[in-house]
């Protein structure tokens, strides 16, 4: 996309650092899926990998996402999607809190640096809202 310069991507970056968190999140997501198959009385076991991205369609795919949520019941087992699907969402919650805490306080940062009241913040907010939105 051409909004994603090379610039965007550098490690002060929001883009940077969303990318950052959901690599984090995936990894730790891919950790839990390993853990449910490793619970499984199978000699043939799911692979770890399938299982997890899997439970991240069923995370992030909303109602489009039954089948794979259907997918990965069968995988292992009702229980285990159900714990999958539990862990991995209060994850991700966890992670898009980090994410959207650390985003407002940088941008936030300024009006601070300013000591700036919550009225005069929020009139300036809306200003640079509209500034944004004709360009």
């Amino acid at each position: 996309a051409p909004e994603l310069t090379s610039r965007a991507w550098s490690p002060e970056s929001a883009e940077h650092r969303i990318g950052m968190a959901v690599r984090r999140w995936r990894r730790e997501l891919e950790e839990y899926a390993e853990e449910e198959v490793r619970r499984l009385d199978r000699s043939l076991a799911p692979d770890p990998e399938m299982v997890a991205a899997l439970g991240a369609t069923v995370l992030l795919g909303g109602r489009r996402a039954r089948s794979a949520g259907e997918g990965l019941a069968e995988r292992i087992g009702a229980h285990g999607a159900l714990r999958l699907r539990d862990r991995g969402g209060r994850l991700l919650n966890d992670h898009m809190d980090r994410v959207m805490h650390v985003e407002r306080e940088r941008r936030l940062a300024p009006l601070d640096a300013l000591d700036v009241h919550a009225e005069p913040q929020a009139e300036l907010i809306a200003a640079l809202s509209v500034l944004q939105k004709e360009r």
